[in-house]
């Protein structure tokens, strides 16, 4: 099309028939708008931009109107413009010449007016440019990427694994955990080892070795962690499903997680539950290992007794059941609310005495896990 206007003398009367309904709105109703927003400022719009600075370029009348798409003509255009589209490379690409004084009709910018916070903040993201990531981030990446088996056989990018953190599955205590942990953002381990003066802060005492979140969560005989994964393991036979052994990297990417039968069918309840147990348990570690360090003061008589880790595990798990049981009310939340299907999925199988409740047992009080 640009090509074409390139050729036509601009005190002509023209009338173009476009077959695409959506390029034809968004020439004659959207572009206002879209300027006004700045969304002609995107890259990916540069040809758009270009094709409206030309039609207003124009001293003769411009009709746009929609092409019938069965007509023989039509057909004949829209095949042609496949075709030609599939021979295309950037050196094809025809660079439309402007003349000097239209260059005014190019708005840039955004329109203030038409501005909100919201649709500024997102201006400044697009703009912003991001440090390179971190050595440790890149590695924990890795790990998070290669450790939870993938739909095809695909392992996920670094887009999907930051939105998988992000995911709503998660609430924000555990959301800003996993950020932080996969950014390695806490002051743990080697952090103080590379500050003089402050080298023991970095060393498990316990255990005798480098305080990193793998040993924190994994292996360290003081955080609980032992009797965590221990009791999730518990529960999660319930369901009578293998139960695979926790990772850095299972914990990192804990949204990828996917259970399936032994025929691949994919069990959404089932994955659901694993990877709130997983994420729970791995944020109930860390918060048992910093009320020890921190507020216990590294204390030796201090370290949680199995039982209570235990007790408190299932108190956490307990929680998370109750707080979906009660975001399932629409009446309160409306277009939030969780889907009284995605909870009963997910849960049924491991409730207590699940054969002695009511029909309606999302909406009732009293309902726990299956084990105490």
């Amino acid at each position: 099309m640009l090509d074409a206007l390139a050729g036509i003398d601009r005190s002509d009367y023209l009338t173009v028939q476009i077959t695409s309904k959506k390029l034809l709105k968004t020439l004659t109703q959207r572009v206002s708008y879209m300027e006004d927003m700045g969304d002609l400022d995107l890259p990916l719009n540069s040809t758009l931009q270009r094709l409206v600075i030309k039609i207003r370029e124009r001293r003769g009348l411009t009709y746009l109107r929609r092409a019938n798409p069965a007509a023989q003509g039509s057909k004949h255009a829209r095949e042609a413009a496949l075709e030609a589209k599939g021979r295309w490379t950037a050196e094809d690409i025809v660079e439309v010449q402007l003349a000097p004084h239209i260059h005014s009709q190019h708005i840039q910018g955004a329109k203030l007016s038409q501005m909100t916070q919201s649709l500024l903040y997102k201006g400044i993201k697009r703009r912003k440019t991001y440090p390179a990531l971190k050595n440790q981030t890149l590695a924990n990446l890795d790990m998070a990427r290669h450790a939870v088996p993938y739909a095809n056989n695909t392992l996920p990018d670094d887009e999907t694994l930051w939105n998988g953190i992000n995911d709503k599955l998660f609430p924000h205590r555990i959301r800003a955990y996993l950020w932080k942990a996969t950014h390695n953002a806490y002051k743990i381990g080697r952090y103080w080892e590379q500050i003089p003066n402050y080298e023991q802060r970095g060393h498990c005492h316990v255990c005798a070795t480098t305080e990193t979140m793998g040993h924190i969560l994994l292996e360290c005989e003081a955080s609980g962690q032992a009797k965590a994964w221990k009791t999730a393991k518990e529960l999660w036979a319930v369901r009578q499903l293998p139960w695979t052994e926790p990772s850095l990297g299972m914990i990192l990417g804990a949204n990828q997680i996917e259970v399936h039968t032994a025929q691949g069918t994919l069990l959404k309840g089932a994955s659901r539950l694993l990877k709130i147990l997983v994420s729970e348990t791995a944020h109930l570690i860390w918060k048992t290992r910093c009320q020890w360090r921190i507020t216990d003061g590294a204390d030796f008589a201090k370290i949680k007794a199995p039982a209570t880790i235990r007790k408190t595990w299932i108190t956490a798990i307990n929680k998370r059941l109750h707080y979906e049981m009660l975001a399932t009310n629409r009446v309160r939340y409306g277009r939030k609310a969780l889907k009284k299907d995605t909870v009963e999925t997910t849960w049924w199988a491991v409730l207590a005495d699940r054969n002695n409740l009511q029909e309606d047992w999302i909406r009732t009080t009293g309902v726990l896990v299956g084990i105490g």
